[in-house]
């Protein structure tokens, strides 16, 4: 699991140009995820885990799906 995230999430930065600086985060405003600079893999993780152990009706879906609906959740642009 902790590998796919990773994967998931270097797929993410590429697809939004993410930037490393100290302000700056990553951010695709059509699917709605803004992860503050600072969030780390595990931290990810966390929020992926939760959710599926908070709505296991969910954990039939594919895995891009669910990371983003976790992410969605926990980090949503404002």
């Amino acid at each position: 699991c902790t590998y796919y995230v990773v994967g998931w999430r270097d797929a993410f930065a590429i697809a939004t140009g993410e930037s490393y600086g100290p302000k700056r985060m990553e951010q695709n405003l059509k699917m709605r995820i803004c992860i503050p600079a600072g969030v780390n893999t595990d931290r990810v993780l966390d929020v992926l885990v939760n959710n599926l152990r908070n709505h296991p009706e969910k954990r039939h879906g594919a895995s891009r799906v669910l990371i983003a609906w976790a992410l969605q959740k926990a980090f949503p642009c404002r």
